[in-house]
């Protein structure tokens, strides 16, 4: 299944959490915007302690989060 990408070349910025948010940010990028995810330091997005780790991901933020690029402050 292939998408249109009538948003390529419009960069946003995520600083939402939770599921609302996060499901929007994946829909921007599934149609071709550059989202850049920007979370809390520490844990980050609190949806990161629902269910079983995996790294630093869970099989709730997994989906959610694959189009996006972190940006961690260190």
């Amino acid at each position: 299944m292939g998408y249109e990408t009538p948003f390529t070349g419009l960069k946003c910025i995520d600083v939402s959490q939770g599921v609302a948010g996060p499901y929007c940010a994946m829909l921007l990028a599934q149609y071709g915007a550059e989202v850049i995810k920007v979370e809390p330091l520490g844990e980050g997005d609190w949806s990161r302690t629902l269910g079983v780790r995996y790294s630093d991901q869970t099989a709730f933020t997994l989906p959610i989060n694959l189009a996006s690029a972190p940006l961690r402050w260190t």
